[in-house]
């Protein structure tokens, strides 16, 4: 989208704003309070910590899966992003591990207020094996 096309849009919305506080101020603000309501709920009803029904014990030994399947990438730090890519060389990947592979939780870390969301695993076979890193805790089975 272009410059212009933005801008003709923005001006457009504003157009349409100015007309509904004109003619009909009641609907406006009931808009208005729609949007407010609806950025409550999905701000107050994202996951809670009772939809995570398994709690990681540590030194336990648990499998690595990954719910979209192929390999887990293991990260330097609880919540980082990193790319698909195994790109160890700025040290946010740390290893890409073999689906299925055991691991041994190391610990685990509450983010976004929700308990034991991420977890430190270290691969017990395969080309990873004694490196530890973070993973979430949907990448870990019993």
């Amino acid at each position: 989208m272009s410059e212009k096309e933005k801008s003709n849009a923005l001006s457009s919305v504003g157009n349409t704003i100015s007309t509904l506080k004109e003619k009909s101020p009641l609907l406006l603000y009931g808009i208005i309070g729609a949007i407010v309501l609806a950025v409550f709920w999905l701000l107050t009803s994202g996951v809670s910590e009772t939809q995570i029904k398994m709690e990681i014990v540590s030194g336990e030994t648990y499998r690595l899966t990954n719910p979209n399947g192929g390999p887990v990438l293991l990260v330097a730090a609880p919540g980082l992003l990193s790319s698909a890519e195994d790109e160890t060389k700025d040290g946010a990947n740390i290893c890409s591990v073999a689906p299925n592979t055991p691991v041994r939780a190391e610990e685990s870390q509450a983010a976004f207020g929700i308990a034991g969301l991420y977890v430190r695993i270290t691969p017990l076979e395969g080309d990873c094996n004694d490196k530890s890193g973070w993973t979430t805790i949907s990448n870990i089975q019993k």
